[in-house]
């Protein structure tokens, strides 16, 4: 495990089993460490992103509900636009909640048994 030994690898955990963690490193490929040879594992929370990507899947669907009234599907687009609206106002406190706690939150050092 070469790239082990340099120091804490950019990887996102994929499984963890009873003898070993499996991980996808920033080169996508999949590496299982046995849980004896780890001393430490520093924990990073997920970036905190999802008010810009609840806007993009807004944008999204109200994108394609401009389009569908011009369609065939012109009752669908009728109902795509107001819905889309009211999912982004329900869900945008939400996610500016999980956002601000991204910020709070640092990272996590776990000792290993």
């Amino acid at each position: 495990m070469d790239w082990l030994d340099r120091g804490w690898p950019d990887s996102t955990c994929i499984g963890i089993d009873v003898d070993e963690i499996a991980v996808k490193t920033k080169y996508q490929r999949g590496v299982k460490i046995a849980r004896s040879t780890l001393s430490r594992i520093r924990i990073h929370r997920t970036r905190g992103h999802a008010l810009a990507s609840l806007g993009k899947g807004m944008l999204a669907g109200l994108r394609h509900g401009h389009e569908w009234p011009f369609s065939p599907a012109a009752p669908l687009g009728l109902v795509v636009v107001p819905g889309t609206l009211a999912w982004g106002a329900v869900a945008a406190p939400f996610c500016l909640l999980g956002d601000l706690q991204y910020k709070l939150a640092g990272s996590e050092e776990i000792k290993a048994l």
